[in-house]
């Protein structure tokens, strides 16, 4: 696994655009002890997080993992880059994306529900069905049996 670049690259771009750790955090939403971690210590991002730098960073994701970037002199293929949304700001939105999957939640509940009361009803109404020929089937009987006597 020699020809991976990950640690090399987040520090390279995160330097070469005057970020801090922090500022780089805040990019992929995470701490900057995290950041720390994947440039000295080798820990991999999540897929997630690369995807967030290589979208910043108008890169491909193939890029980022594989080619040195220092040594191939990156640049990116427009500027300025993006602004870059605070942590507390993306954590704001990301309770907005819980609110929406609790709702969301809710209504597949709802939707269950709904469906096996939908069943309970065809059921019903089978049994119904099979009740009324039960007492068509008596009447006749009843009937015949009065005509015999």
């Amino acid at each position: 696994m020699s020809n991976i670049f990950i640690q090399n690259n987040i520090k390279f771009l995160r330097t070469k655009f005057k970020m801090t750790q922090t500022k780089f955090a805040d990019l992929i939403g995470k701490k900057n002890g995290v950041v720390s971690a994947y440039e000295n210590k080798g820990t991999v991002p999540e897929v997630e997080s690369m995807i967030i730098i290589c979208d910043h960073f108008q890169i491909t994701l193939d890029q980022f993992i594989r080619e040195d970037l220092q040594s191939n002199n990156f640049e990116p293929k427009s500027l300025p880059l993006p602004p870059i949304i605070p942590y507390s700001e993306r954590k704001k939105d990301n309770n907005v994306g819980e609110e929406q999957k609790n709702i969301e939640h809710k209504l597949a509940m709802f939707m269950a529900e709904a469906s096996h009361k939908t069943e309970l009803i065809a059921e019903l109404r089978e049994r119904i069905d099979e009740l009324k020929n039960q007492n068509k089937f008596l009447q006749k009987t009843i009937e015949q049996n009065g005509q015999n006597h």
